[in-house]
């Protein structure tokens, strides 16, 4: 069993698609070189004026070591970005404070080298669950489309995929603050807040913790869900159009866990022994009749 899981971790490096770009550009290259030769340019001119006349050259080249302050002060800080983007496989990373970082498919983090310097800071597109080293001096922040989570050390999970007009954190350890422009909620362990990209609403809930993240360990778990919430959640997981024809069966509960590297076709199959239903594909649309 460790060598199991030794090795799934391996496999999750692997299988994550990681670029590594530099956010410098040509334009700052250039401008960087032009500063240089004129700096030389200077020094040469500065040289011949204090033979000639030694009080301006004085005035010079203090005018010189005023303007090179001013110049280095303007100068950007260079950054060196670090992206890791998951397709069809996700991807368990730790980085380089201990937190630990499970991506779910189809998701992509961001962050830059001054992580951890004063604040512990990525960027998130997708889902992705959240162990976080504690830091009582370092706040840790994941930035999603227009909100923010902010935490000291905790366990919670965040889906906020570009597609959806919701974002969705949930909290399993500790404690969390999600944050708008104009709102700042607390989290308590095992709520679920629901923010609304559209209306700026916010709402919360209790859920079941380990239902929400049970993706991360290759499970499909849903305790008295609908029908029709299953089949959008499969629709986002699998990213496959299913329809559901008969308006009555949209609202059937039922419970399961399953397996996620099942096919959608196999998942169909299992729940539809479960239930009087039957399944067809075309062109490309799945419909439950």
């Amino acid at each position: 069993q460790q060598n199991r899981s030794e090795f799934k971790k391996l496999k999750s490096y692997w299988d994550a698609e990681v670029s590594y770009t530099h956010s410098i550009s040509s334009e700052l290259s250039l401008e960087r070189l032009r500063l240089s030769i004129e700096k030389n340019e200077r020094i040469h001119r500065r040289k011949r004026l204090f033979a000639l006349w030694t009080p301006l050259a004085a005035c010079v080249t203090a005018l010189i070591v005023v303007t090179n302050l001013y110049l280095t002060k303007e100068s950007p800080e260079q950054k060196e970005a670090f992206t890791y983007v998951t397709g069809s496989n996700k991807a368990d990373v730790v980085l380089a404070d201990g937190t630990r970082v499970v991506l779910n498919k189809n998701s992509k983090l961001t962050y830059t080298n001054d992580f951890g310097e004063i604040l512990r800071e990525v960027k998130l597109e997708g889902e992705a669950y959240f162990d976080v080293q504690k830091d009582s001096l370092r706040t840790f922040k994941v930035v999603v489309n227009g909100a923010s989570v902010s935490v000291l050390g905790t366990k919670f999970n965040v889906k906020a995929n570009t597609s959806d007009q919701s974002i969705k954190t949930t909290l399993l350890e500790g404690a969390v603050s999600f944050e708008t422009n104009t709102k700042r909620v607390l989290l308590k362990p095992h709520q679920q807040l629901i923010y609304n990209k559209l209306t700026s609403s916010v709402n919360t809930r209790l859920v079941d913790g380990d239902e929400i993240v049970a993706w991360k360990d290759d499970v499909l778990k849903y305790k008295s869900k609908s029908l029709q919430y299953i089949m959008d959640d499969l629709s986002s997981i699998y990213n496959v159009k299913i329809v559901i024809v008969n308006r009555e069966l949209s609202g059937v509960v039922i419970s399961g866990s399953y397996e996620q590297d099942e096919s959608i076709d196999q998942l169909l199959t299992i729940i539809s022994k479960s239930l009087e239903m039957k399944w067809i594909k075309k062109d490309s649309v799945y419909y439950i009749k």
